[in-house]
């Protein structure tokens, strides 16, 4: 009987030391292909518009983005850290993160793992939404308000500090009637704009994502 149990024994050891790995932000390549590589991105519910053109030719299996989002990515503005509003940066990888939203929390755990935050922009949006039958967070109408409220969410979902690099889309801000679907990551490649929505927890995906479409062997 014993003999019988050491197999399974061996299994549960396997799932504890990967959680604790995740948890304490210190993945490898092997925790992440090992553990996720058959399970699809995450999302919480669907997109308010049409994220995708899938007409046009897909990169790596990543739609590209619809003329509607392309055109809303382009014109919107964003606070900064100091309360300045600026445009996006499209030539570097934006992933769109809502502070209640555990699969975006996930997402920033894994960038600060992976040790890649800073080649990523990441723009809080929809600051005083909720999970569907939660109560919303609050109006969020100040950059400090704002980082007030990831700063809970970060500590409740055990992410570490992203630094004051952050975008906001705050209370008021028209974009934030663009998504309700989160996150979703923009990628520039070959000078178009793909959209991956759902928490992409692939070091692969990533690698190929910020080396120019490369792929990890």
């Amino acid at each position: 009987m014993l003999l019988r149990r050491i197999p399974f024994l061996a299994i549960i050891v396997v799932i504890v030391v990967a959680a604790a790995s995740f948890l304490a932000g210190t993945l490898t390549e092997r925790d992440l292909t090992a553990t996720v590589n058959s399970r699809p991105p995450q999302v919480v519910n669907p997109s308010k518009l049409n994220l995708w053109n899938h007409s046009l030719p897909e990169w790596d299996s990543i739609p590209r983005a619809s003329s509607d989002f392309s055109n809303e990515l382009h014109s919107a503005l964003f606070s900064d850290s100091s309360g300045k509003l600026v445009r996006l940066n499209l030539k570097r990888p934006i992933i769109f993160s809502a502070p209640w939203c555990k699969y975006c929390a996930s997402q920033e755990k894994l960038f600060l793992a992976l040790g890649v935050l800073a080649h990523i922009t990441v723009v809080g949006v929809a600051l005083d939404g909720s999970e569907p039958g939660l109560n919303p967070v609050g109006n969020e109408t100040t950059v400090a308000q704002a980082r007030a409220t990831f700063r809970r969410d970060w500590v409740y979902y055990k992410v570490g500090e992203l630094g004051r690099n952050m975008l906001y889309a705050l209370s008021g801000n028209k974009f934030n009637d663009t998504l309700s679907t989160f996150p979703v990551i923009v990628i520039p490649h070959g000078g178009h704009l793909y959209v991956q929505v759902g928490y992409q927890p692939l070091f692969r995906f990533w690698y190929g994502v910020l080396n120019g479409g490369k792929r990890k062997t």
